[in-house]
């Protein structure tokens, strides 16, 4: 028998800041900007959790720690209907407690806690692992992963750096460290470690969507273009990665083939629905064609996976507001003000909402004046809607006081009819109008049926 082996990372997803940025299975973030409104939107795999890994010295391992540790690996991959990281606590606390010299238990152990985000015990664990076994790479990348999800990537990048140092071979620790150096905005010192990572292993496809993410980053469009497609030509499994197909084209829009940047971004969200950049890249697009309904569908789909992720709630409400559904859209442009308060985005996209479609002239102008109040990037194209409003406010009150001065001219002549009738001579005239009656004496009437 032998040890279960799953190395593979799920990615947890943040907000990024507005800009320029990327996607990266090793960690990074991404912006686009949105082409109608003060937004954009932010798709991060930054920072991951481990996902199930054992390794290490097994010779001590009895068989009935084999099969429990195993059970727990299995119960920790989060890809499996049975996924229960409390499960594999429970397996791996009875083995501990029966044997703590086990370094791949203790190191288990640190993956159901972070996937719990237990953080501080995970951290326990894996440096418990470490003491145990010193040759366990994997400690020194998990420790890592924890560096960025504790808001220090440089403590994480540092951490990346000197385990390449002591196991060169490990080729998640160099995807790592290639992810945290695009991450830092270190492209050039990316590129060298991605391309020495791939004398190491040519197929790794972690490796190929960092590089052309760090050609990205320089604006080298061209070269990371080649970059993706040669993944998908060389590399086992990349023509089949929704990351690499999500970055192609994410490119190949920059380089505006909106076809064929269609086509992979489709693809992308077809391989993997669970993808956050495939998702928002796709609807960005929509959102560019005007096509706002297909944007609902994955904006919402994106919300559900990282409700917290400001872009991705901003242009859900921007998405909303273009297929008529305005309470939806101020629920989103609200819950977007929470969640980063210091962003004027929200503001700007609300000052359209009421000025432009609900007519609410005087809470649009606000929310636009709140808006350049906080520095926002437009604010020279809000102060030209405020000016638009106030233009069209105007209008729409000399438009409203017309109208009542209408109503208010026929109510008063309508008034003036009224006392006239009530105030008129002689007999109402009778019942169906017609002539008034003949006064007393006056000639007989007409025969009944015939003419007078």
């Amino acid at each position: 028998m032998r040890t279960l082996v799953l190395l593979s990372l799920i990615g947890l997803t943040a907000c990024g800041p507005k800009g320029g940025g990327v996607e990266s299975a090793a960690g990074g973030n991404s912006t686009t900007e949105q082409p109608s409104d003060d937004g954009g939107s932010a798709t991060n795999a930054n920072p991951e959790t481990p996902a199930a890994p054992t390794s290490g010295t097994v010779a001590k391992l009895d068989g009935t720690q084999y099969e429990r540790i195993n059970e727990a690996v299995r119960l920790l991959d989060p890809s499996k209907a049975s996924h229960d990281p409390n499960g594999a606590k429970t397996i791996l606390s009875q083995v501990i407690t029966n044997d703590p010299s086990i370094a791949v238990a203790h190191l288990n152990m640190g993956v159901a806690k972070h996937q719990l985000g237990d953080l501080a015990g995970a951290r326990s664990s894996y440096m418990s692992a470490g003491d145990l076994d010193r040759s366990l790479s994997q400690v020194q990348l998990y420790m890592g992963r924890l560096q960025e999800q504790a808001g220090r990537p440089d403590l994480a990048l540092a951490q990346y750096k000197a385990a390449v140092e002591k196991s060169p071979d490990d080729i998640l620790l160099r995807e790592a460290l290639v992810g945290g150096l695009v991450q830092a905005g270190e492209i050039d010192e990316a590129i060298r470690a991605a391309k020495a990572a791939l004398q190491v292993n040519t197929q790794s496809v972690s490796l190929y969507n960092s590089l052309g993410l760090a050609y990205i980053e320089k604006g080298d469009y061209a070269l990371a273009r080649f970059v993706y497609e040669k993944a998908r030509n060389t590399v086992a499994g990349a023509d089949d990665s929704a990351l690499i197909h999500a970055n192609l084209g994410r490119v190949l829009r920059m380089q505006d083939d909106l076809p064929n940047a269609r086509f992979h971004l489709t693809k992308a969200v077809e391989l993997d629905d669970k993808y956050l950049p495939g998702l928002v890249h796709l609807s960005d697009l929509y959102m560019e064609d005007r096509n706002y309904g297909d944007a609902v569908k994955l904006l919402e789909k994106a919300k559900e996976l990282d409700a917290r992720n400001f872009w991705v709630v901003l242009n859900l409400g921007i998405a909303y507001r273009g297929t008529g559904q305005f309470d939806k859209a101020q629920a989103e442009y609200e819950a977007a003000m929470k969640l980063e308060p210091e962003n004027p985005a929200p503001y700007f996209n609300l000052g359209i909402l009421e000025g432009d479609h609900r007519k609410e002239y005087a809470k649009g102008m606000k929310a636009l004046q709140t808006y350049i109040d906080m520095g926002g990037d437009q604010s020279g194209r809000a102060a030209e809607y405020i000016d638009a409003l106030d233009k069209e406010k105007k209008r729409a009150d000399r438009r409203r006081e017309r109208e009542e001065a209408r109503k208010k001219a026929e109510q008063e002549a309508a008034e003036r009819q009224k006392l006239l009738d009530e105030e008129g001579g002689g007999e109402p005239a009778p019942e169906g109008g017609g002539d008034p009656a003949p006064e007393e004496g006056g000639g007989e009437p007409a025969p009944e049926g015939g003419d007078q």
